[in-house]
């Protein structure tokens, strides 16, 4: 005992000290307090049954029961703002009728110059009783469509082309950007010396001019679209087809109607002032003979018979765009 003690490390004066600390408390068992007894053996066994889930609070029930009239009302209040731009658009032309009027029979305004609106909507209603129209409007038409098949055509395949190399894209992107803030109509007279007077030099025009917003929104498209989703859909085996079809052309298509818009709008812009500066048929023909006449009330009712076409076709146009987006 005393040959242990001697060789203990802990000094003698401690030793007493020592043999009195108590040792620490044994932790609680996992099964005490927590409503569970320990079986003999081994298991366990809950005192009480768990009670039961809570209901869902009638808050919620009501909360949703107030979501349809939640989601009602952005849409009640945008029918109205539409409602409200739509009377600002008709105040705005009733207003401009109105100045027209007054102008032409109060103001002194020479009628060589500005019409009576009166007689310019009899001229209208008599050019459509007549069909005299048909001929010019067939052609204008023919060459609009034309010359947009041209530049939808040839805008999207090279921009489509161009759109698939960084390279490509960073040469020519900025380049027909360029060319697009050109007026193109400034070489009308180059056109003409080409093509004649026919409508082969009003199709070339409009091509030309309707071009750029197509190609320069199509490389816009293409170009742009999310380097994730094309990894994503080649790490699953995606083939080129498949890829263009459900990863190019969906995240596309947007910006690539607007271009088509765009370049349709500057078509008919082109072509039905070409039509006015040389031509030998269409309805910018027929307004500048008419204006080389002195026929001013006729002139003005095919202006406004012109406005009506182009709004007409633009709203359709418009309508196209949107439905292709939202599909």
């Amino acid at each position: 005992m005393a040959g242990n003690e001697a060789d203990s490390p802990v000094p003698p004066r401690f030793r007493a000290k020592q043999s009195h600390v108590a040792a620490p408390p044994s932790p609680p068992s996992c099964a005490e307090g927590s409503g569970v007894e320990v079986v003999p053996g081994g298991a366990f066994e809950a005192n009480s049954p768990a009670p039961p889930a809570p209901p869902f609070p009638k808050k919620k029930e009501r909360a949703g029961a107030a979501a349809p009239q939640a989601i009602a009302l952005p849409r009640k209040q945008v029918s109205v703002e539409r409602a409200a731009s739509r009377l600002i658009q008709a105040g705005f032309l009733v207003g401009l009728v109105a100045v027209w009027y007054l102008a032409s029979t109060r103001w002194g305004v020479n009628r060589l110059l500005l019409p009576n609106p009166l007689a310019v909507y009899d001229n209208l209603l008599d050019i459509l009783r007549s069909g005299e129209f048909i001929d010019d409007l067939e052609t204008t038409l023919e060459e609009l469509a034309a010359a947009f098949a041209l530049s939808a055509t040839g805008g999207i395949t090279l921009g489509y082309l161009i759109s698939r190399s960084p390279y490509w894209i960073a040469v020519f992107e900025p380049l027909f950007a360029a060319i697009y803030s050109i007026p193109i109509i400034l070489f009308l007279p180059l056109f003409v010396l080409f093509f004649g007077l026919g409508p082969a030099s009003k199709i070339a025009l409009g091509a030309a001019i309707s071009f750029f917003p197509i190609v320069i929104n199509t490389i816009a498209g293409f170009g742009h679209v999310d380097r994730l989703f094309v990894m994503a859909a080649r790490s699953m085996g995606a083939s080129d087809y498949h890829l263009f079809r459900h990863v190019l052309l969906p995240a596309a298509s947007p910006v690539i109607l607007t271009g088509l818009r765009m370049g349709f709008t500057t078509a008919l812009l082109s072509i039905i002032g070409s039509e006015t500066l040389a031509s030998l048929a269409g309805l910018g023909h027929r307004i500048v003979h008419l204006a080389e006449a002195m026929e001013m009330a006729r002139m003005f009712a095919y202006i406004v018979f012109v406005i009506a076409i182009a709004v007409t076709l633009n709203t359709i146009v418009s309508r196209l765009e949107a439905r292709g987006k939202r599909d």
